[in-house]
C-alpha cells in the first residue's frame, strides 16, 4: 500500500511546478463548485419553480456532505491508494456535474449537487495527503486515529472555539446573491465584484498574519480579531441596509480579521495532537464547514432580514468565541510554530 502511495506522490516530488499547479487545481474545486453559482440563485428560484429555502439546499448540503467526503475519502487513500480514490471521486464529480445541468426539477439538482460534493471531497483529500507525502514521506490514516483525536478535551475545545465563526462567515456564501440582487436591486454583474472584493481581503488575511506575526505578539491577535468581527457584526445590524458599499464596509473586517487568524488557530489546535495532524485536520475542515452549514440554515429561513441576521450571527458568535478563547487561554498556554 506505502508504495503505491509513494509511486503517485513521487510523480509531483520531481516537478515541483506541476505538482504546485496540480495541488492548486484539485483545491480549486470548491470555489468552482459555488462562487461561479451563486450569482444564478435568484434566478433558480423562478426558473425552477420553488423558493428560496430549497434553492439554498444546493448549497446547505453540498457543503455537508464535502466535508463528511473529505473524512471518508482520506483514509481510502490510504489504504487503496491516493491515484485509485482521486480517479473515483473526479469521476462522480464529473458525472454529477453533467447530470446537474440536465436536472429536471430541484430536488434532481439537490441530489446531483450531494454527489457533486462527495467527489468534490475526494480531491480535497487526495491534495492535502500528497501535500504531506511529497514533504515529509507517507502518512498512514484511520478513522480509529479520528476518533482518538475527538476525545481530546482540549484539542475539542479549541475546536468548538474556533469553528462557531464559519457560521456568519458561511452564511454569507448562501445569502450574498439575495442581498445584492433582491435586496438592493444589483446585477448579477455588479454582484460578483462585491463580492470578489470580499474575497480579496479574505485571502489577504492570511499574508497580512504572516507579516505581523514577525513583529507582534501572535496570542493577542485572536483577542483583537474576535472584537474587531463583533464591532463589524454590530456595524452590519446598525447600518448595513442602508446601501450596498457600506455593508462591504461593514463585512470586510470581520471577513479580513476572520482569516487573518486562521493560521494562528490551526497551528494552535494542531500543537495538541502533534503526532496525528492528518486526523485532526480532517476534523478541523469537517468542524468548520459543519458549522458554516448551520448559519447557511438559519439565514435561509427567509423570516427575517437577511443583513440583520447575519449581523447579528456575527456579533453572537464573535462574543462567545472571544470569551471561551479567554478563558482557555487563562488556563493554558498554548504555543505556535
Amino acid at each position: 500500500m506505502s508504495r503505491r502511495i509513494n509511486s503517485f506522490s513521487n510523480v509531483f516530488t520531481k516537478n515541483k511546478i506541476g505538482r504546485k499547479a496540480y495541488i492548486t487545481l484539485l483545491s480549486a474545486f470548491i470555489p468552482l463548485s459555488t462562487d461561479i453559482y451563486l450569482p444564478a440563485l435568484p434566478k433558480m428560484v423562478e426558473n425552477l419553480n420553488t423558493n428560496t429555502s430549497i434553492v439554498n439546499l444546493t448549497l446547505i448540503l453540498f457543503f455537508a456532505f464535502y466535508a463528511l467526503g473529505t473524512i471518508l475519502w482520506g483514509p481510502l487513500s490510504d489504504k487503496y491508494g491516493r491515484r485509485t480514490i482521486l480517479i473515483i471521486g473526479l469521476t462522480i464529480y464529473t458525472i454529477a456535474s453533467i447530470s446537474c445541468v440536465f436536472s429536471g426539477n430541484v430536488y434532481q439538482l439537490i441530489l446531483f449537487r450531494i454527489l457533486q460534493a462527495i467527489g468534490c471531497g475526494a480531491a480535497t483529500a487526495v491534495s492535502t495527503a500528497i501535500v504531506k507525502d511529497s514533504y515529509s514521506g507517507s502518512i498512514i490514516s484511520s478513522i480509529s486515529n479520528i476518533g482518538m483525536v475527538s476525545r481530546n478535551r482540549s484539542f475539542i475545545s479549541l475546536l468548538i472555539t474556533f469553528s462557531i465563526i464559519s457560521i456568519p462567515s458561511m452564511s454569507f456564501i448562501s445569502a450574498s446573491s439575495y442581498i445584492f440582487v433582491d435586496g438592493f436591486g444589483l446585477s448579477p454583474k455588479v454582484y460578483s465584484y462585491y463580492f470578489a472584493a470580499n474575497a480579496v481581503f479574505f485571502l489577504l488575511g492570511p499574508l497580512a498574519y504572516v507579516k505581523l506575526s514577525k513583529h507582534y505578539n501572535k496570542i493577542p491577535c485572536i483577542t483583537m480579531a474576535y472584537i474587531v468581527m463583533a464591532i463589524s457584526g454590530f456595524s452590519m445590524l446598525i447600518t448595513g441596509n442602508l446601501s450596498p458599499v457600506i455593508f462591504m464596509i461593514s463585512l470586510i473586517p470581520a471577513s479580513f480579521f476572520g482569516s487573518l487568524i486562521r493560521p494562528q488557530t490551526t497551528s494552535i489546535m494542531l500543537n495538541q495532537i502533534p503526532e496525528e495532524t492528518g486526523a485532526a485536520s480532517s476534523l478541523i475542515n469537517c468542524a468548520l464547514t459543519l458549522f458554516g452549514c448551520i448559519g447557511m440554515i438559519v439565514i435561509s429561513s427567509n423570516f427575517f432580514n437577511r443583513i440583520i441576521i447575519m449581523g447579528l450571527m456575527y456579533l453572537i458568535t464573535s462574543v462567545i468565541s472571544l470569551i471561551l478563547w479567554l478563558i482557555l487561554s487563562k488556563k493554558h498556554e498554548y504555543n505556535i510554530v
